[in-house]
């Protein structure tokens, strides 16, 4: 399994490595996602159902990152929820960066196309979570990418 090619089409792809793994290559189930862009809000979230609609989630990554209003590269600390969050449903588990395990953390973005009139975000990703719950227990994501639209 392998990941989508990083492009800046609007080719409706996303992908990471998960713990190593290509995420979301091998899971059954309906992939969707969304990505939506107003003043500078930025937000992506890519989920796999199992089932119809609505269905129970199998696997999830979201993010929302504020303060986007061109191409470049941005920080997202953890320890500010007011500049963005990051999300995973990974194997059954929640991992929040809000959480206060994950309040030293950052995530890394990388936005390559901002386009509101043809209605296109492409990036890059990479950030690491804890489960608040077992500390032992976290989600390095690598690699990621996405080229949405909106």
């Amino acid at each position: 399994d392998k990941l989508p090619d990083a492009t800046s089409i609007g080719a409706g792809t996303f992908g990471c490595l998960m713990n190593g793994m290509a995420w979301p290559n091998g899971i059954d189930g309906d992939k969707d996602y969304s990505a939506s862009y107003y003043y500078g809000n930025l937000a992506v979230n890519y989920e796999i159902q199992d089932g119809p609609t609505w269905g129970p989630i199998k696997g999830a990554v979201g993010f929302a990152i504020k303060n986007i209003f061109k191409p470049g590269i941005y920080v997202l600390p953890f320890n500010d929820t007011k500049k963005g969050t990051a999300n995973i449903i990974h194997q059954g588990v929640f991992y929040f960066s809000k959480d206060p395990i994950n309040k030293g953390g950052q995530a890394y973005f990388t936005i390559t196309r901002l386009d509101s009139v043809n209605r296109i975000v492409s990036g890059t990703f990479e950030f690491t979570l804890f489960d608040q719950d077992d500390f032992s227990r976290k989600v390095e994501v690598k690699s990621g990418r996405f080229d949405l639209t909106m």
